[in-house]
């Protein structure tokens, strides 16, 4: 009886700790091939930094047209920009065109 309780109690820890490996080797391999492994961190990091200048590139342009509609709003309004748009919306400006407004030279 001693000896199957030793057994026993062997087995058992035995047991245990291939459990314990086997939870190591569950999460090791989750660290190093999961959706959220140290590959896919890598991947994600290089991404990151080819994406940032795209990302500050759209900022740019982002500021560049705000400051544009901030000049066409209701408060205030500027003549060249709203010049600019009418002719360009009816047709009378092309895109290689030069427009030079000559309201206050005198010509003699």
């Amino acid at each position: 009886m001693k000896q199957i309780n030793k057994i026993c109690r062997k087995a058992s820890g035995a047991g245990l700790t291939g459990v314990w490996i086997l939870l190591i080797i569950y999460f090791a391999n989750h660290a190093f091939s999961g959706e959220y492994s140290l590959a896919r961190y890598n991947q994600l990091r290089a991404e990151e930094s080819r994406l940032v200048p795209v990302a500050n590139t759209v900022a740019a342009e982002k500021a560049r047209i705000e400051a544009r509609i901030a000049l066409m709003g209701p408060s205030v309004t500027d003549p060249d920009m709203l010049e600019e748009q009418v002719r360009r919306q009816l047709g009378f400006a092309h895109a290689d065109e030069v427009v030079m407004f000559l309201d206050d030279v005198h010509l003699d």
